[in-house]
Formats: C-alpha cells, structure tokens, sequence
C-alpha cells in the first residue's frame, strides 16, 4: 500500500540488469550503505591512447573514487590496484604510448570495458577477464 510521504520499495522499480550481463548493481551499493569507501577508492588508473569519450570516462574514474593519473605508472609493487586503460572499441593493437609512456609489465593494461563493467555490477571486477580484450 502507498501512503503520501513514503518512499515506495525501490526493487520493483529498479534496473535489474544490462545488455552486457551485469546484474545487481543497485542493490549491491545499497547493501554496503553511504559510509563504505567508493567502488575504486584505493585504486588508480591511467588513461592510454585515443579514447572516444576520454572526458566522460575520465568523469566516471573520478565518481567511483580512483586517483587519475596524469603520466603512465612506473613499475614497482602496485597490488594490482593501478591499471592503464585503453579504449575497448579502439583495440589494445591501437594504444599509443610514447616511448617515455611504456607501460611496465607489472601493471595490467585493461580495457575500458573493465570501469564500464565494475560500475555497472557494482563490484570491482577480476582485471585479468579485460587484459587484451
């Protein structure tokens, strides 16, 4: 029953999923509460390359809490927690890095679909599924 001035159950209303697969994701962030730590807080990510829509993904790296990093990582103990981006449609083969920008081996070069992914279920996902995609 709805009565004025109460919020109405929000999982009849909400999204349930997307066309990718990733399902949960309101329910995910509601589950955690305002208090917990943003998705990617803790996390910093580099932008490589072309990207078609570098200002809005450069916007959503900041929402979800990562530091964006203005020059590529240098190598060293990261904990998998510093990732380059590349734009997913565009191909890892069409990264362009100048010679100083040479990402190091132990920092994963992962798709765009990765942020796009993680946002939508909520949940940082396994880096290793977008490495090379």
């Amino acid at each position: 029953m709805v009565t004025q001035g109460n919020p109405l159950p929000e999982a009849a209303y909400e999204i349930q999923g997307d066309l990718v697969g990733c399902t949960g994701g309101p329910a995910a962030r509601r589950a955690v509460g305002p208090t917990k730590a943003p998705l990617l807080g803790g996390w910093s990510v580099y932008l490589a390359g072309a990207l078609r829509a570098r200002q809005e993904i450069m916007q959503l790296v900041k929402a979800t809490g990562a530091t964006l990093l203005t020059r590529a990582p240098v190598g060293g103990d990261h904990s998998r927690r510093v990732v380059v981006l590349y734009d997913a449609h565009a191909g890892r083969g069409d990264v362009l890095l100048s010679t100083t920008q040479q990402v190091p081996e132990d920092v994963p070069l992962v798709s765009s679909k990765w942020l796009m992914d993680s946002i939508s279920s909520y949940t940082v996902l396994d880096v290793d599924g977008y490495v090379g995609v």
